[in-house]
């Protein structure tokens, strides 16, 4: 049985609840919603800051009209800082039961980011403000179905109702959604307030001693005919159908003798197989993150499901407008039902439009960076991909990408497994951990912050003096990776380069004889916070292009870099890489200086990357990076760009082995002539210049103030 509440009086108050602060962040009910009365703002749950008669609240969570909605589910925090998050309007359907879960993963600091709500096993679309208190409570009451000193009240039926110490997971909210008993969903201890015993049944023992009650109704929900069907506008397979239609009968047909209905429900629930296309959810809000969850949708059908996927905009500054990428990871997946997933490149600007060559991309949330595959079936028609797989993806989780996802913790996780290798160290002004600065957190659009992430760093060499004859000491290579962090394919191109350097091959062996290579990765802030281009989302410099900003340095992310590299490597570099890649090309190309060594570089990279690498003239719109040192320092440089469109995570990292085997190819065809230091300048090579430095610094100021 339920307990049925006035919308005004009745509650149930629990007094000097201590043990809310150990952490309460889910939160589980039935409800029942009548269609007679409007009900704005009254609470399904309470609790107070300190016992007594005190009406100050810490936590609501409400039948809501917030924001205009109406039949949505409010949850509101109030502490130092007021926030609340809410679903759209008519979440709930009224005249029938609804299934209602809030959690939070971090109720210390709760916000739109870290809250989920779900009605009827789905969950649902969040909006609301700034971050609040928490929910803990310091020897307040708490109160079911109203405020514990103040009429607030909800009128409706309310069945199970829990608070649970921890985040309930997709499984967990699946069986509720069932109709299961809340003790076979969680453990005892994962209890922090349950006052139900067979479906609450049995309320006596709760509402005794509390005055202006609720009482308890005398409609069973099993037998209700309306109750476990939830809404008629959910979306539910022939099996869940069927199964939920045998848990509305009246009474239970095929019980056991002597067996009680709900124990007859029970045992039929627990062989249900649970479709999850109902239970779809996007999520950008994940290391790397891009997708827009809120515009992107997801349409339901008795099929499957069709999930259109939107990327995150961004106003951006010299960058044009939307940079083609997006990474999204989707939820409650798992099922046989028929899955595509679709993106539009009508969702990207300036002639940024989809080639025959591009695809879209998952993997497991659960597995490595190594595991990206191409879906199996891959459409595009009328600037639209359409995305599927043949067979069951049997996991929960997955991302998907147009791009394999190599994110801020994949570099961080190569860093330390390149560290343990004999032929990489920490660069000159690292950490041990290869880390040259900690940089200040920045806020995104939505309010999500990065904290201090780090830029990293790595230096490989082999300890011996060079080998070739013509040297006198080792060349230096910098290697700029990650600064437009929405170009995966260069970072899968840089680990490629890395992996082939400390190889066993000969000509690896070789170069690192006579190379001292340094590998940075810029932009750790952009990456992790999902901006294609830029590093900072808000603030005066917000969206500025990472690229654009070499010469300027207005973002902490070039500053620190170019700091490191003025005072550790002092500039004396022999040669610039910088690793992009072309998100709108069928080509793979290389922008570099028109000087004997770059030429050299640019052939030897084709060859070894079995031909058809474009070559064009580096310039300012091409090149932002490797144009600064040339135009300042006289370091040659390329910028290279592989193309996304050849699918193979093999190929990308081919690349990155071709641009290593190259260095060593330059040096043996007779090229070292240009290819040497800048400060000891043993071989004169100024004198070989194709532009010099003066005339290259006028070119820069010219093309800039027309750029």
């Amino acid at each position: 049985m339920a307990l049925e509440f006035n919308g005004s009086s009745s509650r149930v108050v629990y007094n000097n609840i201590g043990n809310l602060n150990s952490g309460a962040k889910s939160i589980l009910l039935d409800f029942f919603l009548p269609g007679s009365d409007f009900q704005p703002n009254n609470d399904f749950f309470s609790a107070t800051r300190n016992s007594g008669t005190d009406t100050f609240q810490n936590f609501l969570l409400q039948l809501s009209d917030e924001g205009g909605t109406n039949n949505s589910v409010r949850a509101a925090h109030f502490g130092s800082v007021t926030g609340q998050a809410y679903t759209s309007s008519d979440v709930l359907t009224v005249g029938q039961w609804n299934r209602i879960v809030w959690t939070c993963s971090d109720c210390a600091t709760p916000s739109v980011l870290n809250t989920k709500i779900y009605v009827n096993g789905l969950s649902q679309a969040i909006f609301g403000g700034s971050t609040g208190a928490g929910l803990g409570v310091t020897n307040g009451d708490v109160c079911i179905g109203n405020r514990a000193h103040l009429d607030r009240g909800i009128k409706g039926r309310i069945a199970r109702f829990a608070v649970i110490d921890r985040v309930a997971n997709e499984i967990e909210i699946e069986r509720f959604e069932l109709g299961l008993k809340l003790e076979d969903i969680f453990a005892i201890n994962d209890f922090l307030l349950k006052p139900d015993t067979e479906f609450l049944a049995n309320w006596d023992s709760v509402i005794n001693n509390n005055t202006n009650s609720a009482f308890r109704s005398g409609t069973i929900q099993v037998q209700d005919p309306t109750y476990g069907l939830a809404s008629l506008t959910t979306p539910l397979s022939v099996t869940q159908q069927s199964a939920l239609a045998e848990k509305s009968a009246t009474p239970i047909q095929g019980a056991l003798v002597g067996q009680t209905d709900l124990a007859a429900l029970e045992q039929r629930s627990s062989v249900v197989v649970v479709p999850t296309a109902a239970n779809i959810g996007i999520a950008g809000d994940f290391d790397g993150g891009t997708v827009d969850d809120i515009a992107s949708s997801i349409e339901l059908s008795s099929m499957g499901a069709v999930i259109t996927l939107t990327p995150r905009k961004f106003p951006y500054r010299d960058a044009r407008d939307n940079w083609l990428t997006m990474q999204a990871r989707i939820t409650g997946i798992e099922s046989p039902d028929s899955i595509q997933f679709q993106l539009s490149d009508s969702d990207f600007d300036l002639g940024q439009k989809f080639t025959s060559e591009t695809k879209l991309w998952w993997r497991p949330v659960s597995s490595t960076k190594d595991e990206w595959v191409l879906f199996e079936n891959n459409v595009l028609e009328n600037g639209v991909i359409t995305a599927s797989n043949n067979t069951n993806f049997n996991t929960a989780e997955i991302y998907v990408a147009d791009q394999p996802g190599y994110y801020y913790g994949d570099i961080v996780s190569d860093v330390e497994a390149w560290l343990a290798h004999p032929y990489v160290t920490p660069p000159m002004g690292a950490g041990i951990d290869g880390s040259i600065s900690t940089l200040t957190s920045v806020t995104d659009e939505n309010g999500r912050s990065s904290g201090q992430l780090k830029q990293h760093a790595i230096r490989i060499t082999d300890e011996v003096s060079p080998s070739h004859p013509e040297l006198n000491r080792k060349l230096r290579v910098l290697v700029f990776a990650n600064i437009h962090s929405g170009e995966m394919v260069g970072k899968w191109a840089v680990k490629g380069f890395v992996d082939w350097l400390i190889g066993n091959s000969n000509k690896a062996s070789k170069t690192r004889e006579n190379f001292e290579v340094f590998v940075v990765w810029v932009n750790s802030t952009g990456l992790f916070l999902g901006h294609p281009v830029g590093s900072e989302i808000t603030g005066v410099f917000a969206n500025k292009n990472v690229n654009r900003d070499w010469g300027d340095f207005d973002l902490e992310v070039t500053k620190r870099v170019r700091d490191w590299v003025t005072l550790n490597l002092e500039n004396d570099i022999s040669y610039i890489i910088d690793f992009h890649n072309l998100t709108w090309s069928i080509d793979d190309r290389i922008f570099r200086e028109p000087t004997k060594v770059s030429l050299a570089f640019s052939d030897a990279l084709d060859a070894n990357y079995s031909g058809g690498v474009t070559q064009q003239l580096n310039s300012a719109t091409s090149g932002f990076t490797t144009f600064y040192y040339r135009s300042n320092y006289g370091i040659e440089g390329a910028t290279l760009e592989p193309r996304r469109g050849t699918n193979s995570l093999a190929n990308y990292k081919a690349f990155g082995a071709a641009a290593g085997q190259a260095l060593q190819d330059v040096l043996d065809n007779g090229a070292f002539g240009r290819f040497a230091s800048v400060n000891s300048d043993p071989l004169g090579w100024k004198s070989n210049a194709y532009v010099s430095v003066e005339n290259t610094k006028e070119i820069k100021r010219v093309i800039s103030e027309l750029w």
